[in-house]
């Protein structure tokens, strides 16, 4: 609903200033508040307390009983990354709105609460682990073994073609997607995805501090965090827990892309057209779980994706004036 109100608010803006947005800055809009700007995550909430309330009320059900505890592990992790996290967010949210006097109290205390997100989160993923190791492993050792454990070329020419040929699909339809919006709002650049979005443009942010030799240790830590920790942990939530409890169904995959899409972007900020680079690449992904029914083939694409985009970034801080081209506009 916000990011609609903001896509609207956007269009009035060109209609009315001309070309919003030039420089950078936008027009405070009537609903931008710290109060509706929450949210943001409510929709995480409400699909969480879906999902448990769904496990409460079968799991004495013989028939589907069975199904839930088989999956229980799943439950477990979805109810801490859709209820658990998004409160504990909220609650981070609304101590940075204390008075100025409790300022300095309130960033220590944000700072305790994203920080025990993270080891939560760490924490979880690895009870998950811990529980379904053994078919994880097993699948990802399918990409290049055969069913008596031995390096088998072929195998692993397959899912390296797919791989690839995925993510060479994914950025040429992204490419032009963009180059279309690009062509549509021609006086509002700023406000379309090649700026990039929000989450994009934090990112670009630590990075930056690597060209004055700042924070060093910080610059590795997101390396590591795009290459390596975001697309396993962002696969395993939003793909494996969500298709595989569901078979697959089309709604799901559908409903699981647009709830990746949306938290990745600042829907108080952000227009429709910040959106749509996620929902390509979160259906992307579900659409290689739900052929493969291997979650590494997701994995390992959108770990070559982000790749592919730090790459880009760092080649433009370092070159600021080189020129821009197609590839530039990849998001992370």
């Amino acid at each position: 609903m916000i990011l609609i109100f903001s896509t609207i608010s956007f269009f009035q803006e060109m209609r009315i200033n001309g070309a919003a947005t030039n420089n950078g800055q936008h027009s405070k809009r009537w609903y931008e508040t710290p109060q509706l700007s929450y949210l943001k995550i409510g929709y995480l909430f409400i699909i969480g307390c879906l999902f448990m309330i769904m496990n409460c009320k079968y799991k004495n059900c013989h028939k589907l009983g069975k199904y839930c505890n088989f999956f229980y592990p799943e439950y477990k992790l979805w109810t801490f990354c859709s209820i658990i996290q998004p409160f504990l967010i909220l609650l981070s949210q609304i101590i940075e709105g204390v008075p100025n006097s409790e300022e300095k109290k309130g960033g220590e205390a944000i700072s305790i609460i994203l920080l025990f997100i993270q080891v939560a989160q760490f924490y979880i993923i690895y009870i998950y682990l811990k529980s379904c190791w053994k078919p994880v492993s097993q699948q990802f050792f399918s990409l290049y073994r055969n069913k008596w454990g031995i390096f088998d070329s072929a195998r692993f020419t397959y899912y390296a073609t797919r791989i690839f040929g995925i993510l060479f699909l994914e950025i040429i339809i992204f490419a032009a997607f963009n180059l279309l919006i690009q062509n549509f709002l021609t006086n509002s650049k700023s406000s379309t995805p090649s700026n990039g979005t929000e989450n994009q443009n934090q990112i670009v942010g630590k990075l930056n501090n690597i060209k004055q030799g700042q924070e060093i240790g910080r610059f590795i830590f997101t390396v590591i965090t795009l290459i390596i920790i975001s697309p396993f942990i962002e696969e395993i939530i939003y793909r494996k827990v969500t298709l595989k409890t569901t078979n697959f169904n089309w709604k799901t995959i559908f409903t699981s892309s647009i709830i990746f899409s949306l938290s990745h972007i600042n829907v108080t900020k952000e227009t429709i057209f910040h959106l749509w680079p996620y929902l390509l690449g979160g259906f992307t992904y579900a659409l290689t779980y739900k052929y493969f029914k291997n979650i590494w083939v997701g994995i390992l694409t959108h770990s070559l994706h982000n790749l592919i985009t730090l790459i880009i970034v760092l080649w433009k801080i370092f070159n600021p004036h080189s020129v821009n081209t197609i590839a530039t506009n990849t998001i992370i």
